[in-house]
């Protein structure tokens, strides 16, 4: 028996080779990009970010055109992609990069086109039970060629480096991995989903576990509306999770031959309603009260998809969802690379406009580096505005281009931003209402800069083009010496790390530096680099959601 399935497995991959030869290239190339940016540094550093979407998008060409009088259009986009492959480094952009892995993902499940309920679920459920169980022999092969490599290099004094295992892992999981997803989604090793383990699984666990959760939902609404108070502004998110959940349970009862609970999804989309309002008042309300960001267009966009979702499944002639997923990624795709309308603009242009509203409240019409503003009375109002000011400009200086703010705001950057409002309205900022964007700094006291074991110190410039210099980038820290980059790393696990070397909380860094010990102080200060430390001017730190900002650096020490 285990003979016959491993013979049936090693056919359903020769098979998925013959049938997919341009996936099979374009996963042999994945490998020779990964290995080969493992043992240079640099080459392919961000090419296998687009590799599965690439994957994908050739074996949608593959299903479309499989014979087919046009199936050149197959090798076309295969080419097409391994062109792309090959040329296209470019670090992925946030929302770019996620809406469009999103969308492809939502095009492979749909294809085919089935527009039976039933059997589009089938389809989808397949393919997840694919990589399931492609994933779990992939990480069955990893573990045993890892474990025999090891076993080898120690029992007879090899030489050793983590480089092999980086190496072994490419060539798992970017050449097998992927074709061994084609070969469980073969006809021939599908699994029956209607099965004891499903209903099981389905009716006894995660359909009760929907239940609980939609009675909690219905708590806190009854809860809302005694009390009449806003809901909680991280409600709509988990309502967005709860409906996405709901709805996918309720495309796999399609597949149950014992679905103990139809009742709840035949009616689902009236079940699902209080949350719903829920949604609508707590993302509205947050809406008028900050304007809009890319995220919140995003939550507007899940939300508005929700709402549709379970007006049309009410419908049998309307509720399909191959078009509910069709038009997700006509949607998504509008709303993220049409310029004009994309959330990234959207979000900007509602930053700006209440930047400028209350920038009108005190009475200035533009800002320059000339204007310096009144004291102000430290109210209610003042606060309000203040923090206004500067977490609509904090936003806009994080997502926009460089140079935006200077020539639409007329303010540089937010240590100008500062010098206009004055430190004493500037201050209030903090004690604003809108902890959105409310961001803090960990300044170095300096009281800790010990030289002796150093043979100098170069000064660090911001954003240069030579010498030495840094560049803070989005979510990325470079360090550069002699002109050459000698430290990257991510600003969010960077401080983290400094601050778990320093053994502080953020918090105990953020309310008083100055108490911190000699020792804490360097630890969290100085970042080891290659040949030395850079030293930490400051760090600014979003509070809610956690995030750093920025790092400010102003020299290295070499040993």
């Amino acid at each position: 028996m285990m003979k016959q399935r491993i013979a049936k497995v090693a056919q359903a991959l020769v098979n998925a080779a013959k049938g997919n030869p341009m996936e099979c290239i374009l996963a042999a190339v994945a490998v020779g990009i990964g290995i080969t940016s493992i043992y240079t540094t640099r080459y392919g550093e961000y090419r296998t970010f687009y590799y599965p979407m690439l994957f994908l998008l050739t074996n949608i060409a593959n299903k479309l055109t499989v014979n087919h009088p046009s199936r050149w259009a197959y090798y076309a986009v295969s080419l097409l992609s391994l062109a792309a492959f090959v040329l296209f480094n470019v670090e992925p952009s946030g929302s770019y990069y996620v809406v469009a892995m999103g969308c492809v993902t939502l095009a492979y499940l749909s294809f085919p086109l089935y527009r039976d309920n039933e059997r589009f679920a089938e389809n989808v459920l397949n393919n997840a039970v694919a990589l399931l169980f492609a994933g779990f022999v992939a990480g069955v092969v990893f573990l045993l060629t890892v474990s025999v490599k090891l076993s080898l290099h120690y029992l007879f004094d090899l030489q050793s480096s983590g480089k092999d295992i980086e190496s072994i892992a490419v060539l798992i999981w970017l050449g097998f991995f992927p074709i061994l997803f084609l070969a469980f989604n073969d006809n021939s090793l599908r699994l029956t989903l209607k099965n004891r383990f499903t209903e099981i699984l389905f009716n006894y666990i995660l359909t009760p576990a929907i239940i609980v959760y939609m009675l909690i939902f219905y708590a806190y609404f009854v809860k809302v509306a005694l009390q009449w108070e806003l809901p909680k502004g991280n409600v709509a998110y988990m309502v967005f999770g709860f409906g996405i959940a709901a709805y996918l349970l309720k495309m796999v009862s399609y597949l149950l031959s014992k679905d103990y609970f139809g009742w709840l999804y035949r009616n689902l989309s009236y079940f699902v309603l209080p949350a719903l309002v829920l949604f609508w008042i707590g993302t509205i309300y947050r809406v008028n009260e900050y304007g809009f960001t890319e995220d919140r267009i995003y939550l507007l966009i899940g939300g508005a998809f929700l709402t549709v979702t379970s007006l049309v499944l009410i419908s049998n002639k309307l509720g399909r969802y191959l078009y509910l997923s069709l038009g997700v990624i006509v949607v998504l795709s509008a709303f993220t690379y049409i310029p004009f309308m994309s959330a990234k603009t959207l979000g900007i242009k509602s930053q700006q406009h209440r930047f400028e509203k209350a920038l009108a409240t005190l009475g200035y019409t533009k800002l320059d580096g000339s204007v310096r503003f009144k004291p102000l009375a430290n109210t209610p109002q003042n606060r309000e505005v203040i923090g206004t000011l500067t977490s609509s400009f904090r936003y806009i200086s994080n997502n926009a281009d460089k140079d935006y703010t200077a020539k639409h705001l007329g303010v540089k950057d937010t240590y100008q931003l500062e010098d206009i409002i004055t430190s004493a309205n500037y201050a209030m900022a903090n004690e604003s209402s809108d902890r959105s964007y409310r961001v803090s700094s960990l300044v170095n006291p300096k009281s800790a800069l010990d030289i002796q074991g150093y043979r100098t110190m170069v000064i660090l410039k911001a954003y240069s083009k030579n010498g030495d210099y840094y560049q803070d980038n989005g979510v990325k820290l470079e360090i550069y010496h002699n002109s050459k980059v000698v430290f990257t790393a991510n600003k969010d696990s960077l401080l983290k790390a400094q601050l778990a070397k320093a053994g502080v909380s953020l918090r105990d860094a953020q309310e008083d530096g100055t108490q911190l010990t000699e020792q804490q102080q360097r630890l969290l200060y100085q970042i080891e680099i290659p040949g030395g430390v850079a030293l930490v001017n400051r760090y600014n730190v979003s509070e809610d959601p956690y995030k750093v900002e920025d790092v400010e650096l102003y020299g290295i020490l070499l040993r």
